[in-house]
């Protein structure tokens, strides 16, 4: 893989998700965990995060924890894995907060574990840096209307976000990629349990939150018909080497 300026950067995945939408199409495992194309789907998120120079991996965990724990080893084929496990629901935000006692630098990208985000992660990160916000989005022009609702001025600050709303004016979708600064979401972030996207993304005051707008597309398995999209997606996609992620492991991801 080639180096990029990420190799130092934390990675929190949150897989967490019952995918309780899933169950016609996907036996009861995490959504994280759901067989695609041959492999779980978390392990084609993280080759495609590893692609660019993510080495660092925090999966935060809930439902179902120890399938996941037991799937790290071969996890370990993309960086190094470390499992961040919720002894009780604590939202998005707080499987995040709570996975921070794994930090190891100022800044880190937080993904949404069922979805696929195609993007330049570095590019992100420059911006990131450079502006220093509390929370840098990725916003797609365009997306299913279940993610969330970006609006954006045209300083490239989120004027307002809501999550799993119809369109309502919004100019941008969020991918399910954030990049946060770790001490501000310290010190800002409630202790308790929290969505990022319902709860502290809404509360930030202007200028706090950025939007990437450099989104080429993304690819989430929250429906039976997106899962079969995903998988087509994967097949036919040359930035997959095919026998990256089913050269081990267990294609029911378990």
């Amino acid at each position: 893989m080639p180096e990029s300026g990420l190799e130092g950067i934390d990675a929190y995945v949150l897989c967490g998700g019952r995918g309780e939408r899933l169950r016609a199409a996907v036996s009861d495992v995490p959504k994280a965990l759901a067989p695609v194309a041959g492999a779980p789907f978390l392990a084609w998120m993280l080759e495609l995060l590893g692609a660019q120079g993510l080495r660092r991996f925090v999966l935060c965990c809930g439902y179902k924890a120890e399938a996941i724990r037991c799937l790290a080893p071969y996890l370990r084929q993309f960086g190094e894995i470390e499992i961040s496990e919720e002894t009780s629901p604590l939202g998005t935000g707080g499987a995040v907060r709570s996975a921070l006692a794994y930090a190891r630098s100022e800044s880190a990208f937080v993904f949404n574990g069922d979805t696929l985000p195609i993007l330049d992660l570095e590019a992100m990160h420059v911006m990131h840096a450079g502006r220093r916000p509390v929370v840098t989005i990725a916003v797609a022009d365009s997306g299913p209307s279940d993610t969330g609702g970006v609006w954006i001025g045209a300083d490239g600050c989120v004027e307002s976000f809501r999550e799993k709303q119809a369109d309502g004016g919004a100019n941008g979708r969020s991918a399910g990629v954030y990049l946060v600064s770790v001490g501000e979401l310290e010190q800002r972030a409630p202790k308790q349990a929290f969505s990022l996207e319902r709860d502290w993304f809404p509360a930030l005051p202007r200028g706090a939150a950025l939007a990437y707008r450099g989104v080429e597309d993304f690819f989430d398995i929250g429906t039976p018909e997106r899962y079969a999209e995903v998988e087509s997606w994967i097949e036919s996609n040359r930035l997959f080497d095919r026998e990256g992620p089913r050269a081990s492991g267990d294609s029911n991801g378990i």
